[in-house]
C-alpha cells in the first residue's frame, strides 16, 4: 500500500511537470531550442508511462494480496466456527446422537445438587450412588474375567455397558426435567422430586438384576471347574437383563 501511494505521488509530480512543459512550450523553444524541449517532453512522458505501469502493477498486487488476506480470514473464520460447533457438540453431554458418559452425567448431577436443586440433595445423591455402584460392578466383572482367563465370556462386559447406558438415559430424562422446572415453585419441586425418585427406582431394579447376573456368572465359572457349568442358565440371566432395559 505504501509503495503504491509513493508511485502514485511520483506519477502526479511527473504529470504536473509534463503539463508545465506543454504550457511553457513556446518559452522553452525560444530560449532553449526545440531539441531540448522534445527531449524533456518525451523523457517526462516516458517517466509518466513507466510510473503509470508501476502503479497499475502495484495496485494489482495489493488487490491480490487483499483478496488473499480476505480469503485467509474467511477460511480462519470458517475453521473457528466449525471448531466452535465441534466443541459445542462435544460439550453436549446429554446428546441423543452419541453414547452417554456416566462421569459427565455424574458431574451434571453434582452441579445441580450444589446449585439450583440443593433442596433435592438426597434424591440426587441416590442417583449418583447408583452410578458408583455401576462402576463397581463393571470393575468387578473385568477382574473376574481376568482372574479366570474367561475370554469367551468377554461379551458380558457389553451387557453391563448396556445397563450403564440404560441408567444414564434414565438420569438424562430426570436432568432435562430439572432444567425446565423451577426450584422456587413448590409444585415444580414436587414434580422434580418424583422424577428423580422414579429414575432411582427403575435404575435400582436394573442394578439388582446386574448383581444377580454377576453372581450367576461366578457360579458358572466355579461349576466349569467341576465340569458342570451350564451356559444356558447364564444366558437366561443375560437375556432377562437386556429385555428389561429394552422395554
Amino acid at each position: 500500500m505504501k509503495k503504491t501511494k509513493l508511485l502514485a505521488g511520483l506519477l502526479v509530480i511527473a504529470g504536473i511537470l509534463e503539463v508545465l512543459l506543454v504550457v511553457n512550450k513556446t518559452t522553452i523553444v525560444i530560449e532553449k531550442g526545440i531539441v531540448l524541449y522534445r527531449t524533456l517532453f518525451w523523457a517526462c512522458t516516458a517517466v509518466c508511462l513507466l510510473l503509470l505501469a508501476a502503479v497499475l502493477i502495484a495496485s494489482a498486487a495489493a488487490a491480490a494480496k487483499r483478496r488473499k488476506e480476505t480469503l485467509r480470514q474467511q477460511e480462519a473464520e470458517k475453521a473457528r466456527r466449525e471448531d466452535d460447533m465441534a466443541q459445542r457438540a462435544a460439550a453436549a453431554d446429554l446428546s441423543v446422537k452419541k453414547k452417554l458418559d456416566a462421569s459427565a452425567i455424574r458431574q451434571i448431577l453434582g452441579k445441580e445438587q450444589a446449585g439450583r436443586w440443593n433442596l433435592l440433595d438426597g434424591e440426587i445423591a441416590a442417583c449418583m450412588v447408583q452410578l458408583d455402584r455401576m462402576d463397581q460392578y463393571q470393575a468387578r466383572l473385568k477382574e473376574l474375567l481376568a482372574l479366570n482367563d474367561a475370554l469367551s465370556l468377554k461379551d458380558t462386559e457389553d451387557v453391563l455397558d448396556q445397563v450403564e447406558q440404560y441408567l444414564c438415559k434414565n438420569m438424562r430424562k430426570a436432568i432435562n426435567y430439572l432444567n425446565i422446572l423451577d426450584p422456587e415453585s413448590p409444585e415444580d419441586a414436587k414434580a422434580a422430586r418424583k422424577k428423580l425418585q422414579d429414575c432411582a427406582a427403575e435404575n435400582e431394579d436394573s442394578l439388582k438384576r446386574t448383581q444377580e447376573f454377576l453372581i450367576a456368572l461366578a457360579d458358572f465359572l466355579n461349576q466349569q471347574g467341576d465340569g458342570t457349568g451350564e451356559i444356558d442358565l447364564l444366558d437366561v440371566y443375560k437375556n432377562t437383563i437386556l429385555e428389561t432395559i429394552r422395554e
